[in-house]
């Protein structure tokens, strides 16, 4: 064949160019779905109004409980029923020793109870209708306490930081 001839049916000048063709399409396409997803857009952040709301905050109160644990020996932990003076629930969040002295019952003779406290089992929730709580292994009585403490009935003031 001859350079100017032309060469298949539709000569090289008018062949159908389906790559350009579909470039075309993707371009229209992609902003028309650009120019719908757009619309709910800027109607969702154009549309006026407010939106208010409170809420309140639970502050910590701490007050007076007592503490109990019986036949305590020395070198072992054990549990503590907590009474907790209290009309509604209420998470406990801290219990340090409180104000005043520890009765000993049921061991004449213990001077020198060698007691310690291991409270790492809170918060501990307390519901309203429950007066108290049992804190296991959250009394400690230590190796050098006197034998005539042996068994005795230990009973705690203690101070409780709670959120009702």
């Amino acid at each position: 064949m001859a350079s100017g001839l032309r060469s298949g049916i539709w000569g090289r000048r008018n062949a159908p160019r389906p790559v350009r063709n579909a470039r075309r399409l993707a371009v229209v396409a992609m902003a028309g779905s650009v120019a719908v997803g757009a619309a709910p857009a800027w109607a969702y952040f154009s549309a006026g109004g407010t939106i208010s709301g409170s809420t309140t905050l639970a502050t910590a109160t701490s007050f007076t409980a007592t503490g109990t644990a019986t036949g305590v020996y020395p070198g072992a932990a054990f549990d503590l029923l907590l009474t907790v003076p209290h009309t509604s629930a209420l998470t406990i969040q801290a219990i340090t020793p409180g104000p005043g002295s520890t009765t000993v019952t049921n061991a004449p003779g213990c001077t020198h109870p060698d007691i310690t406290f291991n409270f790492t089992a809170l918060p501990v929730v307390l519901a309203a209708d429950v007066p108290s709580v049992v804190l296991a292994n959250a009394v400690v009585m230590g190796v050098n306490a006197q034998n005539a403490c042996q068994g005795g009935t230990f009973t705690f003031p203690v101070t409780v930081t709670a959120v009702q």
